[in-house]
């Protein structure tokens, strides 16, 4: 039987994707900090809430929070929309899901690393290191 919580976010969270802008991504934070930054800040979701749509502990993502509540999002209008659901495979790592969304839309890793504030090398070793746990 599924637990009476499960049950509940299954419902009201579920039914719509939650959709983060990728403008939060252009800072000195993780992409992980970022989005649950973003999700507690201009959300307003519960720690419960988001490690239940990102697949991860509680703990976790207070821990997580904690380490960003200081730092600076820019949440502004994005014409790229990353679905939450993105990052709930715990095989990859959230850059590298980011970066496999991404690419998967024909985008470029030079536009990709802009986009995310990030090296070059970085989103090239990130999308390398998703194509091998693929196989």
């Amino acid at each position: 039987e599924i637990p009476q919580t499960d049950i509940l976010y299954t419902n009201i969270l579920e039914e719509e994707d939650i959709y983060i802008p990728t403008s939060i991504f252009s800072n000195n934070i993780s992409c992980f900090q970022a989005i649950v930054k973003y999700l507690k800040d201009y959300k307003k979701l519960k720690f419960s809430e988001i490690a239940f749509l990102t697949n991860r502990d509680q703990r976790s993502i207070w821990n997580t929070y904690n380490q960003a509540k200081k730092a600076y999002i820019n949440v502004e209008e994005s014409r790229i929309l990353l679905p939450l659901s993105t990052i709930k495979n715990r095989k990859i790592s959230v850059l590298g899901s980011v970066v496999k969304y991404l690419k998967a839309r024909n985008i470029s890793t030079k536009d990709i690393a802009f986009i995310l504030g990030r090296h070059y090398q970085t989103i090239f070793t990130a999308y390398r290191r998703v194509k091998l746990a693929n196989e």
